[in-house]
């Protein structure tokens, strides 16, 4: 039975390290998503300054890089808030994530309301940059999944992380199609309304607060697929820049072609096509043959293993064989002892050691039939155990009744051991000293649950049998001796009282 344990403690320290290796790259990501949020509230703070103190530096410059002063704003509270989100500070991160959804509302008011000049003029004496003063559609649609995503992760349940994790996907996607267009061609992208004075510093800042939000609580977002030690998220890993780059640069090639005339549209679209189909076979195969490696590896250690628990089972067996046989043998030399002594009271302690060793046999019998040997039911347990005094002592002969009532509930082995040599112990006694003059009666046997962690075994006889549980002078009985020692193990406590016969509760914590 100690090999099952120690395979138990082999699987745990097998997985040990795996537990590490995650808890590190966990602190790694919440040490990025703070450099993302105070990057971002820098960058926030900054471009806020410029305005408030009317140099007009950085709103000064093209439309492609001026941003907005609500943005600026928002830009500072959102990393803010990434950074209190990454200390656990749930309440200060949702309050700034409302702050910054109250912002894109006014934003909105603003653009609603043909005020877009306003912001400019209320913080700087300059007019430069007036016509960009508000923020875009694209900008306030990412701030306001940034709110979402920050109020969510704050939250810190599974269902409105995976929402929060979506949102903050759906805004890195949203600067994904703003920085390419850009990268393609700055005018075609600024001719969509929607991105109409989206700043180039805009969706960079944009980039590092998503990719941080996404590694704010990586454990259950999709991102824990890149940062797990596994196959497929080393697969993972090795295969997700290429996944990202290769289209870039092939659709950004083949635009370039089209635009220069170098190749008719129609090859250009052609060769794409080719190339992104060989990329991403390639990417297949790859995938494949580590899935095969890992299938190998994995059937290896398979047989290994099937092997091991043949050899595991096959000296179970023989344990069991032989301790099944020395527990015959010593229960048979008590028995051919005892009959050899004279003296009728030590002939009784011969019995009684003969029936504790049968009591042991009966325990491995019920060991060796439970389908998990780490655990038994104490219904099925306490009543073989019963039966198996029954035949021993010839109880039903005498007309002498053991009921037995007991809850179903597992037990672990070592308690097991202990409560069933109580049992026999106590119902033994009481067959033998309590009913043995009254020529009938009945033992009744109960097992219950009392409390969260407590548990109640208790005998009682018609008889007087168990009175002497209770009297000082019983000390030398060896019978009580044992089921003293075996009450002070279990730290259990004993009360005996008369009904009439005898009642003997013993109040214990249960071992299950």
């Amino acid at each position: 039975m100690q090999r099952i344990g120690e395979i138990t403690q082999v699987d745990t320290r097998f997985l040990q390290p795996v537990r590490i290796a995650m808890r590190r790259r966990l602190r790694y990501a919440e040490t990025f998503t703070m450099c993302c949020g105070i990057l971002v509230a820098s960058f926030g703070a900054l471009d806020w300054l410029d305005w408030l103190s009317g140099s007009g530096l950085l709103a000064a410059g093209s439309r492609y890089t001026a941003t907005a002063p609500l943005a600026a704003l928002c830009f500072f509270i959102t990393g803010i808030a990434i950074v209190a989100a990454v200390r656990w500070n749930s309440r200060t991160a949702r309050l700034l994530a409302a702050a910054v959804a109250v912002v894109v509302v006014f934003n909105l008011f603003l653009f609603a309301f043909g005020a877009a000049a306003w912001p400019a003029r209320a913080l700087s004496f300059h007019s430069s940059g007036a016509e960009h003063a508000v923020m875009s559609w694209a900008t306030s649609l990412c701030f306001a999944l940034a709110a979402l995503s920050i109020w969510l992760f704050s939250a810190n349940r599974r269902r409105w992380v995976a929402v929060a994790a979506v949102a903050a996907s759906i805004g890195l996607v949203t600067i994904a199609v703003s920085l390419l267009g850009i990268l393609f061609d700055v005018g075609a992208i600024y001719s969509v309304p929607f991105f109409v004075g989206h700043a180039l510093s805009s969706a960079l800042a944009f980039l590092v607060c998503f990719t941080g939000l996404l590694m704010l609580r990586p454990a259950r977002s999709w991102t824990s697929i890149l940062l797990g030690r596994g196959a497929g998220s080393m697969m993972a890993r090795w295969l997700f820049p290429f996944t990202i780059l290769i289209p870039v640069v092939l659709c950004y090639a083949g635009y370039r072609m089209m635009v220069d005339e170098m190749l008719p549209a129609a090859v250009v679209a052609s060769i794409i096509a080719a190339l992104s189909s060989l990329l991403l076979g390639a990417s297949v195969l790859r995938s494949g043959h580590l899935v095969n490696e890992r299938e190998v590896r994995l059937a290896e250690m398979m047989r290994k293993m099937e092997l091991y628990a043949q050899d595991r089972d096959l000296l179970l067996r023989e344990v069991n064989h032989r301790v099944k046989n020395n527990l015959a043998q010593v229960h048979a030399m008590l028995g051919l002892q005892a009959r050899r002594v004279a003296d009728p009271a030590a002939r009784q302690e011969l019995i009684d050691m003969k029936g504790r060793i049968e009591a042991l046999s009966t325990l491995h019998r019920i060991l060796l039939a439970n389908d998990n040997p780490s655990t038994l039911c104490a219904s099925e347990y306490f009543t073989a155990l019963c039966e198996r005094i029954d035949e021993e002592l010839g109880a039903g002969q005498r007309g002498i009744r053991i009921a037995v009532d007991a809850d179903r509930v597992p037990l672990q082995l070592d308690f097991a051991i202990s409560a069933g040599m109580l049992l026999n112990e106590l119902a033994s006694r009481a067959i033998k000293r309590g009913l043995a003059a009254t020529g009938g009666g009945t033992v009744d046997v109960r097992f219950r649950l009392v409390g969260h962690d407590g548990c109640e075994l208790s005998v009682r006889d018609d008889g007087s049998g168990l009175e002497r549980l209770a009297e000082r002078g019983s000390e030398d009985d060896l019978g009580i001796k044992i089921i003293q020692a075996i009450v002070a193990q279990l730290r259990g406590s004993v009360e005996v009282s008369n009904e009439p016969g005898t009642r003997i509760s013993i109040r214990m914590p249960v071992g299950r």
